[in-house]
């Protein structure tokens, strides 16, 4: 696990990784773009980025800040080999 930030003056740092990612504002606003997908971000708010995937931070105020935390093995998690953690319990 690491974990580095984000500003509006380093916005190069949320390029693509090969681990899972976290991003939470601080402070700020910004637009994130994954896919087809657009979040406006405002502080005290998070994002999950899957590992591979190309998030594209665009209209960054001048005193956005965001802590990225980056976990997990190369090409992200696997899936849950079941949707519900009680799964043995239940069965």
């Amino acid at each position: 696990m690491t974990l580095s930030a984000l500003s509006s003056d380093n916005s190069g740092a949320a390029a693509t990784s090969s681990q899972d990612r976290l991003f939470i504002v601080t402070a700020g606003t910004a637009a994130l773009t994954l896919g087809n997908e657009r979040f406006d971000l405002q502080p005290g708010e998070a994002v999950f980025v899957a590992a591979s995937a190309e998030p594209r931070f665009q209209e960054l105020s001048s005193d956005f800040k965001a802590w990225i935390v980056s976990y997990g093995p190369a090409g992200g998690e696997a899936e849950a080999p079941s949707h519900s953690v009680f799964a043995a319990i239940d069965a």
